[in-house]
């Protein structure tokens, strides 16, 4: 029998606000009421994870927008993922 392989995705929570400052992205936990601050790369794993996209999907992006190798974009989104999840500023989707 053949398993399904589904992949997580992720999705910003309810309580982190964002605004769009150039390329980059700050984010207001209204929680803690701390801010956080994106770079271009960090914007566009934001708005993958806005759209729903799978991080495979975003990393693909990213390796092709920064010409960077596809396993190095994809350690890359799963560590700021890391971080997010860390803060409490993304969730896991079922």
């Amino acid at each position: 029998m053949k398993r399904s392989t589904v992949l997580p995705t992720y999705m910003p929570a309810a309580d982190a606000l964002t605004s769009a400052v150039g390329d980059e992205m700050v984010i207001l936990d209204l929680r803690s009421e701390k801010y956080f601050g994106l770079n271009r790369s960090g914007a566009i794993v934001w708005a993958g994870l806005e759209d729903g996209s799978p991080l495979p999907d975003i990393a693909a992006r990213l390796a092709e927008r920064f010409d960077v190798a596809a396993e190095r974009a994809e350690r890359d989104v799963a560590d700021l993922v890391d971080e997010l999840l860390r803060a409490g500023l993304v969730q896991a989707t079922e």
